[in-house]
């Protein structure tokens, strides 16, 4: 395992586990283009997540997935769209290396966890791909570290 895939936080902490399920097993599954792999880090009663769409503007912002399956259509159509570009350098350590959890609000079974992207992909054509955004993502404790809901691409 490379340095940089390597969980920060103390195994079988709070902090250790939600890092699992919103760094590993996002970033794992969205490369492998499998919700398989991501499935059982939600929980589907109830979920929702809003899309600030990288914009300051409020109006713009939208509920645009009011259900965990309308989530997972978005997830799935961005995630296959993602794997057919030909990228310089490896997307993975990437997103391993320039994202970070921050600013954990714990509130007895419920954790408001602010996931912040900073950073940039590179095409094998000289494009750049800005990670540049933050989501805030409300998780659950039932058995283990959920997600219920999030407000996502939030401008940074």
């Amino acid at each position: 395992m490379e340095s940089w895939e390597v969980n920060p936080y103390e195994e079988g902490t709070d902090h250790y586990e939600i890092w699992e399920v919103l760094i590993r097993g996002d970033f794992d599954g969205f490369i492998a283009q499998s919700w398989d792999m991501v499935a059982d880090g939600y929980i589907s009663e109830g979920f929702f997540g809003v899309d600030m769409g990288k914009s300051t503007d409020p109006q713009s912002w939208k509920l645009t997935f009011p259900t965990l399956e309308s989530y997972k259509v978005q997830w799935m159509q961005d995630s296959e769209g993602f794997a057919k570009n030909d990228f310089a350098s490896n997307p993975r350590e990437v997103f391993y290396k320039t994202t970070r959890l921050e600013n954990f609000d714990f509130h007895d079974d419920t954790v408001l966890v602010h996931k912040v992207f900073d950073g940039t992909l590179t095409l094998t054509n000289g494009q750049i791909i800005p990670l540049k955004w933050r989501s805030l993502f409300l998780l659950k404790h039932v058995g283990s570290w959920k997600i219920a809901g999030f407000c996502g691409y939030i401008h940074e």
